[in-house]
């Protein structure tokens, strides 16, 4: 009986483990199956889309061709009236524009100007300073000069009173 137990035991383990493992195997075809159809339906959403656009900007064009033709004798009936209209319209706006530009042409001349002077005076500057830091090296070539001449007489002097004290 014991035994019998036993066999029964490890036929239920082996049973529960092949149910586990067809289970696991059956929701992994499932998760597959399910997915490709989801990445088929979204292809042919995105196909039913891209037909859609095409369609639409079809239609578009058709509708804005239709509209142009059905305007364009108005649109030329009124351009003829503009025509004179609109010479004297584009002389003024061109003039305008001709203004603008030389208002721009007569502030960056004064910017120019402006440049010119500071550059002058800048340069000015720095003639100034490369003027006073020559005068400055002079100098500091003068007095290294009467430093030297200074250290030579004292050591003249020195040598004297050495040979006044030897006498």
């Amino acid at each position: 009986i014991r035994s019998l137990q036993v066999d029964f035991g490890f036929l239920k383990e082996l049973l529960q483990l092949k149910f586990e493992d067809r289970l696991k195997e059956e929701s992994f075809n499932l998760f597959t199956a399910l997915h490709d159809r989801i990445l088929t339906i979204e292809k042919h959403y995105q196909e039913n889309e891209d037909i859609i656009r095409k369609c639409y900007n079809q239609q578009l064009a058709d509708a804005i061709a239709t509209i142009k033709g059905m305007y364009k004798q108005f649109f030329e009936v009124e351009e003829e009236a503009f025509v004179h209209e609109s010479t004297s319209i584009k002389m003024s706006i061109l003039l305008k524009k001709l203004k603008e530009r030389e208002e721009v042409i007569k502030e960056l001349r004064e910017e120019l100007d402006q440049y010119e002077e500071s550059r002058l005076q800048k340069f000015d500057a720095f003639a100034r300073e490369t003027m006073l830091e020559r005068e400055n090296l002079e100098y500091k070539v003068a007095n290294e000069r009467m430093l030297q001449i200074i250290a030579e007489l004292e050591e003249a002097i020195r040598l004297n009173l050495k040979e006044n004290s030897v006498l």
